[in-house]
């Protein structure tokens, strides 16, 4: 499984993010986490990210805040 976005950068200095990722099977357990660092993030810019995973069952995800 492959989730890809952005991440953007409301400040006004640039800023390095992490963000954990929990990925859920049906009835909303986690089978995998996976964690990635998007940055230095320039200001009032976004910056992709990418994470990977291989377990299978997985049908959503949610991240921590950060």
């Amino acid at each position: 499984h492959i989730l890809r976005g952005t991440i953007e950068n409301a400040s006004a200095k640039p800023a390095t993010y992490t963000v954990r990722f929990e990925f859920l099977d049906k009835d909303g357990s986690p089978v995998a986490s996976k964690e990635v660092t998007v940055g230095p993030v320039e200001p009032k810019k976004t910056a992709p990210f990418t994470v990977e995973v291989s377990q299978t069952g997985i049908v959503a995800f949610r991240y921590t805040p950060f």
